[in-house]
Formats: C-alpha cells, sequence, structure tokens
C-alpha cells in the first residue's frame, strides 16, 4: 500500500513472481541472458517489463481494491521493473494508481489478487507493507481459510478442462487472501 506521507492511499505496488518454467521459457525465447548468469541488462528488463506492462483488453491486472465492499479503480502498471531473481524466476514490480486517493483514517481498505474464473492461482508470499504512510498505518494479511464448502467447490472446479470456465461469478475471489490497511 503506497501512501502520501500520511493517511491517504495514492497507489498500490504490486510485485509478481513468475515460476522458474515460465521465466526460463520466456528468457529463452526472447534471446536474453545468453552467459545465464541470471541478470538481465538494463534494456533487457525494460523490454520484459514493457511487454508484461501491455495488458490485453478486458485484463485488469487480476488485482483488487475494496472501501465498503466497493471496488476501486486503479490505474495500469506504472514504474514497471523486471529482474530475474536468485533462482531464475522473473520478478516484476510495478504500481497501480488509485483514480483519487482514498483518506484511510478510521476505515478499512482490503486488496485481493485473483483471477476471477479461476484459470491462475495466486498466493501471497511475502510480507505487505506500508509505503510512505503515517506511523498509525498498519496491514493484516489474512490466508485463505479453506473450509468444506470451497474444498469441495475446488474439487468441482478440477472438472473442467482448460477451454472451459465456471459459471460462477468472480469464482476466484473465494479463493483469494484478503489484504487489510487500516490507519488510526
Amino acid at each position: 500500500f503506497v501512501m502520501d506521507g500520511g493517511t491517504q492511499l495514492t497507489h498500490v505496488e504490486v510485485t509478481w513472481v513468475f515460476d522458474q518454467f515460465y521465466s526460463l521459457f520466456v528468457i529463452s525465447d526472447e534471446g536474453m541472458d545468453a552467459d545465464g548468469d541470471l541478470q538481465l541488462t538494463s534494456a533487457e528488463g525494460k523490454r520484459l517489463a514493457t511487454l508484461y506492462s501491455q495488458w490485453m483488453e478486458g485484463f485488469d491486472g487480476d488485482s483488487y481494491v475494496r472501501l465498503d465492499g466497493e471496488t476501486l479503480w486503479l490505474s495500469g502498471p506504472q514504474d514497471a521493473d523486471m529482474v530475474l531473481d536468485e533462482h531464475g524466476r522473473m520478478v516484476m514490480t510495478f504500481r497501480r494508481a488509485l483514480e483519487a486517493p482514498i483518506e484511510v483514517a478510521g476505515q478499512q481498505i482490503e486488496a485481493q489478487t485473483y483471477d476471477p474464473t479461476f484459470y491462475i492461482q495466486y498466493f501471497v508470499t511475502e510480507p505487505v507493507n506500508v509505503i510512505d504512510g503515517a506511523s498509525s498505518c498498519s496491514t493484516e494479511h489474512r490466508p485463505l481459510e479453506l473450509n468444506g464448502g470451497l474444498v469441495e467447490l475446488q474439487q468441482n472446479l478440477l472438472d473442467f478442462d482448460i477451454y472451459s470456465t465456471p459459471a460462477i461469478p468472480d469464482v476466484g475471489r473465494q479463493f483469494a487472501d484478503t489484504l487489510v490497511l487500516t490507519c488510526g
């Protein structure tokens, strides 16, 4: 969560860590890291960041920020950067601006990352931080808890092939961790 130096939320910062196999495929296909040192040149990183920042129409980035249950508009990627980590995975970090800053004091902002069709599953693997926020701002990570109903739904979703999507609107949301921002 990126703040204005106080208690107004201005952006969210997102980091995507791609798996090793996919990263290897892309790096090889794009003819990058020819020496295999797991380092991209500045130009290579910029080229990959640009490639993954140009989202196809209808793709909203799979990141959602809500206030009082209402989804807030987020821009496309800004200030995107791509590097390779020590495991050879592509790591892209970028910011997404809110349409207008939101005063968080006395309110609760919730964020989730998920694919509405649940074709891709995302995991929160790093600590969630407040950047440039007042000392009264804090975050909470509420991991997904698979209960009986979700376990059954997950099993039912396994019956779909890769060309089919469930008729359940926003089904991926049910399988997402929730990140909460509060400011005193």
